[in-house]
């Protein structure tokens, strides 16, 4: 299967699952070339350490997510997309729950999902196999500098035992969204008070978490509590704007949104020529296309981080933002979420044969979402 490269991602595309389509972020890919790195330069066991600790992190979550996909599926939800990131991965399904019961239900099995890992590599490390538990633990500085001052690295069970306990107490009572423990607060709250109220109630208390979270990490000076904290913040905002997402654009499609596309790009244009084009027609957004075949778009704001010394040697399709083009038939709410996510302001419609029809604007829905989002 061959690999599409673009300066800023790699993509797998049509990398069929049977439940939906994987890609890799950016900034995994260079996470991982960056513990590579500094694995080589450095041959410490500090540097070892850190690998296998986000290799089990990475193994233990794509677990809990199959686990959720397998859920989502028994009650009709399809996989669409699945990205994977440094300390993560996003799930999308182009609707939301029928009802609160099977949001708390997928919640709860994914939470299961680290507590039976949890147990099982206890169970392994202090009854099966003797010598492999420490009989004692010295918690060095925090949870996150220099824990147990490598006991981790001496005993690979509570090695196990530890990441799984870490991701099933991040989940369980960081209630944000899109956290297991927020999706469990969310649900409950639907249920007890209604969904409008729910969805007024979990902002604040998304807000407060986070608040909370930065002021341990700055209450023990620890750079990568802080951190999270910053994430837990920004993946709430985006999840929450999601949700407002499937909830006005749910059932819609495609077609009822697409424009024509004023402005295409040959890939092999430079990227002098390309702006030349969008000074002149004032349309600040393009599709490239690629003599080899697919797609990728184009913004005034892409151009601009690339130094004009290189604009008239520099190819657009180097620049481009690499894109699958959407179907006319595709459910609205899923090509606008995936937008967001990936903050694309048009992508290309296309039919059976990849010929292209229109754009979708994230601009048209926007301003649509904004009127109907209050009704």
């Amino acid at each position: 299967m061959s690999l599409l490269f673009s300066i800023r991602e790699i993509k797998i595309p049509y990398f069929n699952l049977k439940f939906g389509i994987v890609e890799i972020d950016t900034t995994f890919v260079f996470f991982v070339i960056g513990l590579l790195i500094g694995l080589i330069a450095f041959h410490s066991l500090k540097s070892l350490f850190v690998v296998l600790l986000f290799l089990a992190f990475i193994v233990f979550i794509l677990l809990h997510d199959f686990v959720q996909i397998l859920i989502a599926k028994t009650f009709s939800l399809k996989l669409r997309k699945f990205i994977i990131f440094p300390f993560g991965t996003k799930k999308f399904y182009g609707k939301d729950f029928d009802n609160a019961k099977q949001e708390f239900i997928y919640a709860f099995a994914g939470l299961l999902v680290y507590f039976v890992l949890m147990l099982a590599f206890a169970i392994l490390g202090l009854t099966v196999f003797s010598g492999v538990w420490p009989e004692t633990i010295t918690l060095q500085n925090t949870l996150t500098s220099q824990t147990f001052d490598f006991t981790l690295m001496d005993f690979p069970l509570f090695f196990l035992f530890w990441v799984s306990f870490l991701l099933f107490a991040f989940n369980l009572f960081i209630f944000a969204m899109p956290m297991d423990g927020g999706r469990l607060v969310k649900a409950l709250l639907t249920i007890i008070f209604g969904q409008y109220s729910a969805n007024k109630i979990v902002p604040y208390i998304s807000r407060v978490i986070t608040l909370l979270v930065i002021l341990a990490g700055l209450f023990f000076w620890d750079i990568i509590i802080i951190l999270i904290g910053l994430f837990i913040y920004y993946t709430t905002v985006k999840e929450l704007r999601e949700y407002e997402i499937l909830r006005v654009l749910e059932g819609k499609s495609v077609k009822s949104f697409m424009k024509p596309c004023d402005l295409i790009f040959n890939s092999e244009q430079t990227v002098t020529d390309c702006f030349k084009e969008m000074k002149k027609t004032m349309i600040p957004d393009a599709v490239v296309t690629f003599d080899e075949g697919g797609f990728g778009v184009i913004d005034v704001e892409e151009i601009s981080k690339v130094s004009k010394l290189y604009w008239p040697t520099t190819k657009i399709g180097t620049v481009a933002k690499i894109v699958d083009g959407v179907s006319e038939r595709e459910n609205l709410a899923f090509v606008a979420q995936y937008m967001v996510t990936k903050d694309l302001e048009i992508i290309p419609v296309v039919d059976a044969c990849k010929t292209l029809l229109g754009i979708i604007k994230r601009a048209e829905f926007s301003d649509y979402i904004k009127i109907h989002k209050i009704l």
